[in-house]
């Protein structure tokens, strides 16, 4: 390329897709965490339902997840894009 301008425009422009691609990639990634970390409550819970009992106590009553698997959105309010989720899974 010799059109400094063109090639400075390029080289902008894609310093930026970059830029936004690797901020959907976080956000994808937030969100894998927190659907794992709810899967382990939901594992967990039961347990700790069954440890009160043993001790006599009485079992809570309620959803196993209280924070609702999959519904969750990031920062923005987007949901992550379901296509990467099944890839990255």
């Amino acid at each position: 390329m010799s059109n400094p301008v063109a090639k400075r425009d390029l080289v902008d422009s894609i310093l930026e897709l970059r830029a936004e691609a690797e901020q959907q990639l976080k956000r994808n990634k937030y969100y894998l965490a927190i659907v794992k970390l709810d899967e382990l409550l939901e594992q967990i819970r039961p347990l700790e339902a069954e440890a009160i009992d043993e001790e006599g106590g009485t079992k809570r009553a309620g959803p196993a997840s209280e924070a609702g698997v999959g519904g969750h959105r990031d920062e923005l309010g987007d949901e992550p894009d379901a296509e990467i989720l099944r890839k990255s899974a």
